[in-house]
């Protein structure tokens, strides 16, 4: 009779145990999987795809597109990454200007481009079909204030 009781209380330990580890591995939120991100540590937000519109202080409508943009911290610039500008400009026509890298300012008031720029201005009635490269190009976007 001994021996029944203590088979029943060893299984009966032996069930606690096992529920035990079970009800850890089950609800405890240390072992969940936690989803998987792109984005690299000290990034404050970033998108993927960017398309920014808007006019300049002259009035030229402009489109800015890059395959990524990032900000490391509030009121820091935004880096992008291949820009592209478009300005579309009735007057002097079109004019597109591509970059490895840019910042824009965090008040938006500027873009900065880096690393082989070029600009293609296109041909208009009164002026040629012009390309110029360069290292580095500032545009001012909006006014400030």
């Amino acid at each position: 009779m001994q021996s029944l009781e203590k088979i029943t209380v060893a299984f009966t330990l032996l069930a606690l145990v096992g529920l035990s580890l079970w009800l850890d591995a089950t609800f405890n939120p240390s072992n969940t999987p936690s989803e998987a991100t792109t984005q690299p540590k000290g990034e404050d937000y970033y998108i993927e795809g960017v398309r920014i519109s808007g006019r300049d202080d002259n009035g030229i409508r402009f489109l800015l597109t890059a395959q990524r943009q990032h900000r490391n911290a509030e009121n820091q610039p935004a880096i992008l990454e291949r820009p592209r500008l478009t300005q579309f400009d009735e007057q002097h026509g079109e004019r597109q200007t591509l970059a490895e890298h840019g910042e824009i300012k965090a008040d938006g008031s500027m873009l900065t481009l880096s690393g082989n720029v070029r600009i293609v201005q296109e041909k208009s009635t009164d002026r040629p079909n012009t390309v110029t490269d360069t290292n580095r190009l500032t545009i001012r976007l909006a006014s400030k204030g």
